[in-house]
C-alpha cells in the first residue's frame, strides 16, 4: 500500500517494500509537455543506486497510462520530484505515478493527505 502527501499541488507517493523505497511527486498537467526533474536530497545514509532520469520519466509516464487505460484522465508529468538515495525501480515508480494518477482522480482526499 502506499503513503501519500501533498505539497501544494504536487503529488507524492511512495512505496517501502523491505530494501527498496521510492519517493515520487508530480505535478500533473492535462497535455503532454517535457516534464522538469527535481532532484531531492537524500532521506537517510542508503544508497541504491543512481537513477537514470530518462528511465525514471518513462516509468512515470507508463504508470500515468495505465491509469488511463483504468478509466481515469489521461495525466501526464510536468514536473517530477524524486530523492537521490531512493531505489532506482522503474517499477516502483510506475506503482508511485499510477497510484497518484488514480488518487487524484478520485479528489485526493485531502484530509487523508499530509502536507509536506
Amino acid at each position: 500500500m502506499p503513503g501519500f502527501s501533498r505539497d501544494g499541488d504536487v503529488f507524492f507517493a511512495s512505496f517501502i517494500t523491505g530494501p527498496q523505497h521510492v519517493r515520487v511527486g508530480l505535478r500533473l498537467a492535462q497535455e503532454p509537455v517535457e516534464p522538469r526533474l527535481v532532484e531531492g536530497g537524500a532521506l537517510g545514509t542508503c544508497s541504491h543506486g543512481e537513477w537514470d532520469t530518462a528511465k525514471l520519466i518513462e516509468a512515470v509516464d507508463h504508470g500515468l497510462q495505465k491509469a488511463s487505460e483504468e478509466g481515469v484522465r489521461r495525466y501526464y508529468a510536468s514536473e517530477i520530484h524524486y530523492l537521490v538515495n531512493d531505489t532506482p525501480s522503474r517499477g516502483l515508480a510506475a506503482r508511485c505515478a499510477h497510484a497518484i494518477a488514480m488518487r487524484h482522480a478520485s479528489g485526493w482526499d485531502s484530509d487523508a493527505a499530509e502536507d509536506t
